[in-house]
């Protein structure tokens, strides 16, 4: 029985195990570069906030056609499956701004006390001043500092609300 497929889109790049393709070895992916997976694992890495949904470009998916125009339907109609958004062109039905790969999803700020990293990249973000998509060009590390230097801000402000 032939499992389902999906396309996604590393946001960040990625690896996909050679054994999820069925590979003589690992693939790398870039960051918003569609491929094609098995449906579970494209779920599983979109839930994860480690992909996106992606269509593959036009000319991928079916051999050119001498003229298309009789079977294609009016723009009106229906639009054409948008290709993946780029660092440069992001879906404008999805603002995302790009986290940390070395902060958890949860952070612990005080014992027993967590925030999520969702929050964390959202009030390190308004602090930079800076728009989504130049927080999301800035180089990795340069993110981290920023995300770090919050959770630190964090932290401080929870030991000076402790007894």
């Amino acid at each position: 029985m032939a499992s389902k497929k999906m396309t996604i889109a590393f946001l960040q790049g990625g690896i996909i195990p050679a054994a999820i393709l069925n590979l003589a070895k690992d693939r790398h992916c870039d960051a918003r570069e569609p491929i094609e997976v098995p449906e579970f694992y494209g779920k599983s890495l979109i839930q994860d906030r480690i992909a996106i949904p992606a269509e593959l470009p036009s000319a991928v998916v079916e051999k050119p056609k001498a003229s298309t125009n009789n079977r294609s339907t009016p723009k009106s109609k229906e639009p054409a499956p948008a290709a993946a958004p780029t660092p440069d062109q992001p879906d404008p039905g999805i603002v995302t701004l790009i986290g940390s790969n070395i902060l958890p999803d949860q952070v612990e700020i005080a014992p027993g006390k967590s925030v999520p990293l969702g929050e964390i990249v959202a009030k390190a973000h308004e602090k930079s001043g800076l728009s989504i998509e130049d927080w999301n060009a800035l180089p990795q590390a340069d993110r981290d500092a920023l995300l770090t230097a919050t959770v630190d801000e964090l932290k401080a402000e929870a030991s000076q609300q402790q007894p």
